[in-house]
């Protein structure tokens, strides 16, 4: 009898609730300033951090793609957050959602155009100083200096401990989909104060 090949199993779907994407942000932030981030992702020892770390603390056994597919979900959202803000000159933050206070027509115009909007209709951008700290265009290390010059994507050896590799994406996906909220939790636009950034000293969005 000839020997019947074994079936391939897939591994399962990464879980990122708010819990696991809290941890997830807090470590990245943590292997930032540890200036494990010379380019426009963490490098090998960052990732190494990651991992363990996160595993140890969530209990569970995620691999290094399903971190850098995170990584890189995270990042559009920010990009998505902040390409909203500059384009929202002039426009307040709803006090009740605390997203751009803008009328349907406006939101519907950007919707278009960027699909990712639309979960930022009746919600903020989640965790929005460790995501500002992971991906904004300026170098940050533990000393909390900044590089000048520094961009998302430019050329580092980092520290010596090896660079991570931008490219290591997995094509299936590894994420739960998004949930958006229904139009009956649909809230009231009203027009707010102009958005501020919430901590003193926080550095400006640039282009990626």
């Amino acid at each position: 009898m000839e020997n019947m090949p074994m079936p391939k199993t897939r591994k399962p779907n990464a879980q990122w609730d708010a819990n696991a994407t809290k941890i997830f942000n807090e470590i990245c932030v943590e292997q930032v300033l540890a200036n494990n981030k010379p380019q426009g992702c963490l490098n090998n020892k960052g990732y190494a951090n990651l991992i363990s770390q996160f595993n140890e603390r969530t209990g569970r056994n995620y691999t290094r793609v399903q971190m850098k597919n995170r990584w890189d979900a995270l990042k559009a959202d920010f990009t998505t957050w902040k390409t909203l803000l500059l384009s929202a000159s002039g426009l307040g933050i709803d006090p009740k959602t605390g997203t751009i206070a803008a009328s349907d027509d406006w939101w519907e115009e950007k919707i278009n155009v960027m699909p990712l909007c639309k979960k930022f209709r009746f919600a903020p951008l989640d965790n929005d100083e460790d995501v500002e700290i992971m991906f904004s265009g300026a170098s940050y290390t533990n000393t909390n200096a900044v590089a000048p010059g520094a961009r998302e994507g430019s050329a580092g050896n980092g520290n010596g401990n090896g660079n991570g590799n931008c490219n290591d994406k997995d094509n299936g996906s590894d994420d739960v989909q998004e949930v958006y909220p229904s139009p009956a939790e649909k809230q009231p636009v009203k027009r707010g104060a102009a958005y501020k950034s919430p901590k003193k000293g926080k550095k400006n969005f640039r282009d990626m």
